[in-house]
């Protein structure tokens, strides 16, 4: 199917419905919607774009970091799954029509979830112990361990679950009673995050 869309017009953000085949084992292919995630110097002057597919199939899929939800609005009939681990350069021909667009805070988590499958982690991310998205990290090391630095992550792992604890009881120890520990234990496994981790 012939792309229809002005190419020029495209935005990131926009969600298209989009011809992805022919494809190739695990990849994403069919009529499917795609969300833009080029930014849009780019859409306007290159004749590729940057997508991350949707699926509706939100019940069978796991709850993932690199998962965002949306729901349904405009032309998208269905509650929707952003794939962030689906991400492909497509040639804008490909491109059908236009469903709607995505709101600033879903435009943040589809961030956030980039960030995950790409690696790119800031500060916010990695030591404050209220950001969803840090917890979801820790099920990502379960998920997606690889055996050549399986020693790394679990030393990784560890520290990222005794630096929370410290931080998150407010530089108290193990020990209710002892918690001038705590002011002992939280720099030192903060200074080995800080080395290690970051």
């Amino acid at each position: 199917m012939k792309g229809v869309c002005n190419d020029k017009k495209i935005s990131r953000g926009e969600i298209y419905v989009a011809d992805l085949n022919p494809y190739q084992g695990s990849e994403q292919g069919g009529i499917r919607p795609v969300v833009i995630l080029q930014n849009d110097a780019g859409n306007y002057f290159s004749s590729t774009t940057i997508v991350a597919s949707l699926t509706s199939h939100v019940g069978k899929k796991e709850n993932l970091p690199t998962h965002v939800f949306i729901n349904s609005r405009e032309d998208l009939e269905h509650d929707s799954i952003i794939m962030c681990k689906q991400i492909r350069t497509i040639d804008k021909s490909r491109l059908i029509r236009c469903l709607g667009r995505l709101d600033e805070y879903e435009m943040e988590e589809v961030e956030e979830a980039l960030s995950v499958r790409l690696g790119c982690f800031d500060d916010s991310l990695s030591i404050n112990v209220d950001n969803p998205i840090y917890f979801e990290n820790i099920r990502f090391f379960f998920l997606h361990v690889e055996n050549r630095t399986y020693h790394w992550h679990w030393i990784r792992f560890f520290l990222i679950i005794i630096f929370t604890f410290t931080w998150s009881i407010g530089y108290t120890s193990f020990i209710y009673p002892c918690k001038k520990v705590g002011y002992l234990f939280f720099p030192m496994f903060k200074c080995l995050y800080n080395i290690i981790i970051c």
